[in-house]
């Protein structure tokens, strides 16, 4: 529905901050609901990628994908303001959320047919400060095809009390990947982390 009420002329006349507001905030109530119900952290770890919710965003990653925003600023709408609101909505999800309930985001590509709906670095959004803007717990990522998601360069700021997940393994096709790949991908992503970030050791980025 945001993504419609970004997009689509027919819902420019919609008070878009109220709106997102309102839903927004009804999904904050539920998320109480179900820590009421015992939706909670078990480990004490923070910061920790087990989250209890998950919310799958793929509108956030429209962000990163140039003829999307080429799509937005035709339709005369400012990327920057919509990516704000974008983030705004997802904040009042989750704001005031209790210590050990654990919330992570999905940065979607989407996969139709083994192939993503876009191909783009997570770059621009990392330039937003996206990363640091989202008050979530933890980021999972899309990393399972350098030409799809480009290389590990936009994790270079990424925040130390987040958590992070690579997806290194490809859902879009049947060959798996060997243990040797993976483990030589995310050494590689741990590396950009650590040296993007002088207070960040090398340990403390493999373990985010």
């Amino acid at each position: 529905m945001c993504t419609k009420m970004i997009l689509d002329p027919a819902y420019s006349v919609l008070p878009v901050v109220a709106y997102i507001t309102d839903v927004a905030t009804a999904y904050r109530e539920e998320i109480k609901e179900l820590y009421d119900l015992g939706c909670r952290e078990l480990l004490s770890f923070p910061p920790s990628p087990i989250c209890n919710i998950e919310i799958d965003d793929p509108q956030i990653a429209f962000f990163s994908y140039q003829p999307m925003i080429e799509q937005m600023r035709s339709q005369g709408k400012d990327p920057e303001y919509l990516l704000d609101i974008a983030i705004k909505a997802i904040n009042i999800c989750t704001q005031g959320r209790p210590d050990d309930m654990c919330i992570g985001i999905h940065f979607c590509r989407g996969n139709y047919k083994g192939k993503s709906f876009f191909n783009s670095s997570y770059e621009r959004i990392a330039k937003e400060r996206v990363f640091e803007r989202l008050d979530v717990d933890a980021f999972y990522l899309e990393f399972d095809n350098s030409d799809n998601s480009g290389d590990f360069s936009p994790l270079r700021n990424f925040p130390t009390d987040k958590a992070i997940v690579l997806g290194l393994v490809t859902s879009k096709n049947s060959e798996l990947e060997s243990p040797e790949e993976i483990k030589s991908r995310v050494l590689e992503a741990a590396t950009v982390m650590f040296e993007g970030h002088p207070t960040r050791s090398k340990e403390e980025a493999l373990n985010q």
